[in-house]
């Protein structure tokens, strides 16, 4: 959501875009089904008695989505502040003002983002290459790295003109 707003904002200072697991242009089902996680939770997570104990019981959720076991308190706090922060009416502004060739990722057995939201996003965004895995979660710039990363190195050295060996 940051990068596309800097990318819409700023389109000087872009010559691409790269969207990987990011969120759509409206709100998922996890969103929608437990307003709780992006209204209540994050601001009780202020609170250092409160943090470690949501912050334990959310860590479970973050594993079973695919993050990683060694994900830390802090982290999730940082996550859920993010997550808290999201505004898909924003989001829906900056598509349209976006000029950069768009890359758009995702899996389709994302907990947290289902494919249907992330084949809008890849509908609405301008043209670049569409990435879609059946299988790599929410995480996929972990569990699919080689295949993104081969993607974008094809992708930006193309867009140059220039050949990949």
């Amino acid at each position: 959501a940051v990068a596309m707003e800097l990318a819409a904002r700023f389109p000087e200072r872009f010559s691409h875009l790269g969207l990987i697991a990011s969120p759509g242009l409206r709100p998922h089902a996890s969103f929608r089904r437990h307003p709780i996680f992006r209204h209540v939770i994050p601001p009780l997570l202020n609170f250092k008695p409160c943090r470690y104990m949501l912050g334990t019981w959310l860590k479970k959720g973050f594993i079973k989505a695919g993050f990683p076991e060694n994900l830390s308190i802090d982290n999730i706090y940082q996550t859920m502040q993010i997550v808290r922060g999201i505004s898909f009416r924003e989001i829906r502004q900056c598509i349209p003002m976006l000029q950069q060739p768009t890359l758009v990722a995702w899996a389709e057995d994302d907990a947290f983002v289902e494919g249907a939201i992330s084949r809008e996003l890849a509908r609405t965004c301008p043209v670049g290459p569409r990435l879609c895995f059946h299988h790599g979660g929410h995480y996929i710039q972990k569990h699919m790295s080689l295949e993104i990363g081969e993607a974008l190195i094809e992708w930006i050295l193309g867009y140059h003109g220039k050949q990949v060996a």
